[in-house]
């Protein structure tokens, strides 16, 4: 369960930090997460995985967020930088911070959950430096994922 202390400082301490360097590494002004994924199956995707997220201790969810903050810090020299620390963006605010189903953006959620399966079954170069931690977040929550990829991904 995320307590409201750590939801602030999921929003204050990690989401803002990482958006405010992507945008002085890139020099644009987003601020949120983009969907890139084409989910077709929604429910499918929520009602197979949320239920882990949503059972995750604190200390589970604070673990992810610092080992997502490593990742980001060893390998902020990669070309594909970004798209990672939005995927991170994104488990953050779309995952970590929710305690109910209420509380889920189902789309985003479930955006999230198909992109964090590419990455935990990736074998490409551009993207394998990222993949030891997608698959620590994959294992801590659902100790496994199905390939959720081939739902078709339209960026």
């Amino acid at each position: 369960m995320a307590s409201e202390e750590l939801k602030r400082e999921i929003e204050d301490n990690f989401i803002d930090r990482w958006v405010r360097a992507a945008q002085h590494s890139s020099g644009h002004s987003r601020t949120d997460y983009k969907e890139v994924e084409n989910v077709r199956d929604i429910d499918y995707v929520i009602n197979r995985y949320i239920n882990s997220v949503i059972n995750l201790t604190e200390q589970e969810r604070h673990h992810l967020l610092d080992r997502m903050d490593q990742s980001l810090t060893q390998n902020h020299d990669h070309g594909f930088w970004e798209r990672w620390l939005w995927a991170c963006v994104g488990v953050a605010r779309y995952l970590l911070k929710c305690n109910t189903r209420d509380e889920i953006e189902r789309r985003k959620a479930a955006d999230v959950i198909v992109r964090l399966s590419r990455w935990f079954y990736t074998n490409n170069n551009f993207w394998i430096r990222f993949r030891p931690t997608a698959r620590e977040i994959v294992t801590t929550i659902w100790q496994n994922i199905e390939n959720l990829y081939p739902m078709d991904r339209i960026n």
